[in-house]
């Protein structure tokens, strides 16, 4: 097998046929898959480029170990004229084609497509709230698979970090300013949402659930239910409205004191 075809054995090996491998959730997102490249490629060149540097500082310090007393000293050369070449040709060509992959793939990211759904992400010590473009909010991210989706993000309070592993996503939530992230959902399924971003006592509970609906009737009908509060009683209003807006973070034990009065 040639040095390329074992190369490229082992990173599909590593990857696990392109749902995450080993060091990744399942791609769940588009982007997810290209993200997933770029890191294998720059694992396998790293890779590469340990074993050639090691195995290389392994025959030197023996090829030219230091002589015994009598043994005849091999003259040593100035440079390589060539060998300098190409380790600074070579490598820049790498560094450069990497940076090129970055950064077509952030300003991808970063540009939601035309007519992509809005949906306001807020993040608050310690809950997230998202605002539909139909009015009403949830504590849950749900969207179509195969829709395009813009998450406009916030926060009331300190830095927060919209995180979610299986589409490759997190975009800083920063107080007094807005950030944008996009994805489009090709896997339907329930996902997790965390906050990266250390922001206090309950940090490490700041999650949300991320749902993708196989067929959008179903995410319309889901959004139908949400904004049709006229036919509830005021009990089943209340209720809706505590869990909408995360007062259980703040109230959820009656015997516990109120950590904010923001709810």
């Amino acid at each position: 097998m040639s040095p390329s075809a074992l190369f490229a054995a082992a990173l599909a090996a590593l990857q696990g046929a392109q749902d995450g491998g080993i060091f990744f959730p399942p791609q769940a997102t588009e982007a997810a898959a290209e993200h997933d490249w770029v890191f294998f490629l720059i694992l396998g060149i790293s890779a590469f480029f340990f074993v050639l540097i090691n195995v290389g500082a392994v025959y030197f310090a023996i090829r030219y170990r230091r002589k015994a007393k009598g043994e005849p000293v091999e003259k040593s050369p100035s440079h390589n004229t060539g060998i300098e070449l190409v380790w600074t040709i070579i490598p820049t060509i790498i560094v450069c084609y990497l940076f090129y992959v970055g950064m077509t793939g952030y300003v991808d990211r970063r540009q939601a497509p035309a007519g992509a759904q809005t949906i306001y992400a807020i993040g608050s010590k310690w809950s997230w709230k998202f605002v539909y473009p139909e009015g009403f909010e949830s504590t849950e991210l749900r969207a179509p698979a195969g829709a395009d989706v813009r998450l406009v993000i916030t926060s009331t309070d300190v830095l927060h970090s919209v995180y979610i592993p299986a589409f490759r996503l997190k975009m800083d939530a920063v107080p007094g300013r807005y950030t944008d992230a996009w994805f489009n959902a090709t896997r339907p399924g329930k996902y997790n949402l965390f906050c990266a971003e250390y922001c206090g006592q309950q940090h490490s509970q700041m999650d949300a659930e991320v749902t993708i609906y196989s067929d959008a009737a179903d995410y319309d009908a889901w959004v139908k239910e949400q904004t049709s509060l006229g036919d509830l009683s005021p009990v089943e209003l209340g209720e809706v409205l505590y869990t909408r807006k995360t007062c259980s973070t703040c109230h959820s034990d009656p015997h516990k004191p109120s950590l904010s009065d923001d709810c």
